[in-house]
């Protein structure tokens, strides 16, 4: 996978994911992102509260992954448990009890991704898999394990990177009143923030390569 290449595989992969993953791909994205996060805020903002990270910050990466990819939001419950197995073996002190649960992770995702890849070959959709199979440059193509390597890099680190980062924010926040004050006072800071969320408290603190 990308992650784990050297040049030039990995300039040639990183060339080719780059004219599927584009900024306009991602933008496009913001209004169905939007209506989610409003879904999952609808109750607790009417109840009065919830559990920030299991009641939000766990399920919206992978609703938003699952957007991103073209899969069925139906099958939530199966992606967010693949991609917490995946998630793990990007842990470079991983331990040997769970290297086999997360490998046979790793092996049901690839043969459900594989299907949908087909699926997305057949009928080309509006989603990162179709885009994959559709890059093109210099008359070389991704081939189809590197758009599912692709894909698990996606699930695998995507998710609970940004479950972590939504946590970690708020904590901050609650921890430094004055600068929470600041933001509701000033709502365009948000993306100055959020960059300052990642510097302050990563949401990878260490990962292998």
């Amino acid at each position: 996978v990308l992650l784990f290449r050297d040049p030039p595989d990995h300039t040639r992969l990183r060339g080719l994911v780059n004219k599927s993953f584009t900024p306009r791909m991602v933008e496009s994205l913001r209004p169905r992102i939007q209506a989610l996060v409003d879904e999952l805020l609808a109750g607790p903002l009417a109840d009065g509260g919830c559990d920030l990270v299991h009641g939000f910050a766990e399920p919206l990466p992978i609703l938003v992954i699952a957007e991103l990819l073209g899969l069925p939001a139906s099958d939530r419950a199966d992606l967010k448990r693949w991609s917490d197995q995946l998630a793990v073996m990007l842990d470079g002190s991983i331990a040997a009890q769970h290297i086999g649960p997360a490998v046979q992770s790793a092996v049901q995702v690839i043969e459900y991704l594989r299907v949908h890849l087909e699926a997305k070959r057949a009928r080309p959709q509006d989603d990162l898999i179709s885009a994959m199979l559709g890059a093109q440059e210099r008359d070389e193509h991704l081939t189809d394990d590197e758009i599912l390597g692709t894909a698990l890099i996606v699930m695998g680190a995507g998710h609970e990177t940004t479950t972590n980062l939504i946590g970690n924010g708020a904590l901050a926040l609650l921890r430094h009143p004055d600068e929470r004050a600041r933001l509701r006072a000033h709502p365009g800071l948000i993306g100055t923030a959020v960059d300052e969320f990642l510097r302050f408290d990563s949401p990878v603190q260490a990962t292998s390569r």
